[in-house]
């Protein structure tokens, strides 16, 4: 998926960073900084709690970058 993503939007820049927001799957944070430096992108996971297969309550977190906890 990153692949395609990176194929598929224009390179970003430090001045112009690309700004993406994923669920809580640590996957994506070993394999962005392969394709983006970390100077390039906002990057926010939204992890959500569940107690008995129901959402509690959700937490956000930045993880590159400065994405504002609001967009996340």
């Amino acid at each position: 998926m990153v692949l395609k993503l990176f194929d598929r939007t224009e390179l970003p820049f430090p001045g112009n960073k690309i700004e993406l927001f994923t669920d809580g799957n640590d996957d994506y944070t070993n394999v962005l900084p392969d394709y983006y430096a970390d100077t390039c992108i906002n990057y926010g996971q939204i992890m959500k709690i569940k107690e008995k297969s129901r959402v509690i309550d959700k937490k956000k977190r930045k993880i590159y970058g400065d994405p504002k906890l609001e967009d996340i």
